[in-house]
């Protein structure tokens, strides 16, 4: 890498010029990604609503507490989906530190949101 290409680097942001790093790299915990509360909300979402077993439960879910009413119904929501989640969801055998690290992203999923938007999505 020349100097110009070390400079242009620096000036957008990359620190570091000696390898090359990934945008998501960059981002900071506390930051929204793609109009969510942070990627990992995002990307847990993804996943919940790409397949259609989990859409279709993750929705039975939302709807059953929701109907029934209730001031925190859509709390009451994340907290059923985050149980369920955690029970489908296998966790692969990990060492130590990257099991830490798995679970301090799933402690970051902002369940409250994802109930909020499987609610405005129901028929």
């Amino acid at each position: 890498m020349n100097h110009k290409d070390s400079a242009a680097r620096k000036a957008a942001g990359h620190g570091s010029t000696d390898s090359p790093r990934h945008p998501a790299m960059e981002l900071k915990m506390d930051e929204k990604y793609n109009g969510w509360t942070n990627r990992e909300t995002w990307e847990t979402n993804l996943w919940m609503q790409n397949e259609e077993g989990p859409q279709r439960d993750s929705a039975e879910i939302v709807r059953e507490i929701v109907e029934g009413g209730g001031d925190n119904a859509i709390h009451t929501a994340g907290e059923a989906l985050a149980e369920w989640w955690s029970e489908i969801v296998e966790v692969p055998d990990l060492p130590g530190p990257v099991l830490e690290a798995w679970t301090t992203v799933q402690s970051r999923v902002n369940w409250d949101e994802i109930a909020a938007a499987i609610a405005d999505g129901l028929d």
